[in-house]
């Protein structure tokens, strides 16, 4: 009988504040694509760098990554095989890039942080959810676990599901 209540408390929030509940999906969808696209455009530019200059892998580590002490590292992921002052000026090197792209500023601060308007839309999404969708007692339950990225996640995407289906 209370699986029946809470069924109808969400269907009828669902369908009260589907609208607002669809563009603040939308936000957060084209946020998470920019925050994708930045990452990629910091990626393109490191590996830029590591292919004009010759940086060496200059430490063992104990996972295999089929690099041994002296292979050149042109790829961004293998960044922390490098000595700390051949890592240092790779970042060095891809500052004016990043500027030029209008990534970061001249102090290596990023322009527009995509990562942190990704984590301000999911904190909205996921408070719109577990305050205006959810049944009171199931809202209030996952709200006390606001900061769980898990959780968060979860309910976000079950949510999304629903008003897809």
């Amino acid at each position: 009988m209370e699986e029946q209540r809470l069924l109808s408390v969400l269907k009828e929030n669902c369908k009260a504040n589907e609208k607002t509940l669809i563009e603040m999906m939308k936000v957060l969808d084209l946020t998470i694509l920019g925050d994708e696209i930045q990452e990629q455009q910091f990626k393109d530019i490191y590996n830029r760098v590591l292919s004009e200059n010759t940086f060496v892998c200059a430490r063992e580590f104990k996972r295999e990554t089929g690099f041994k002490v002296g292979d050149r590292i042109l790829d961004e992921s293998m960044m922390f095989l490098l000595s700390e002052e051949d890592f240092d000026k790779v970042g060095k090197l891809a500052l004016p890039y990043f500027v030029e792209e209008k990534l970061t500023d001249e102090s290596g601060r990023y322009i527009t942080n995509w990562s942190m308007k990704v984590v301000e839309e999911k904190n909205n999404v996921f408070a719109f959810i577990c305050k205006k969708i959810l049944p009171k007692e199931l809202g209030d339950f996952f709200y006390e676990r606001r900061w769980n990225i898990v959780v968060q996640d979860k309910v976000i995407n079950a949510t999304r599901k629903s008003i897809v289906a």
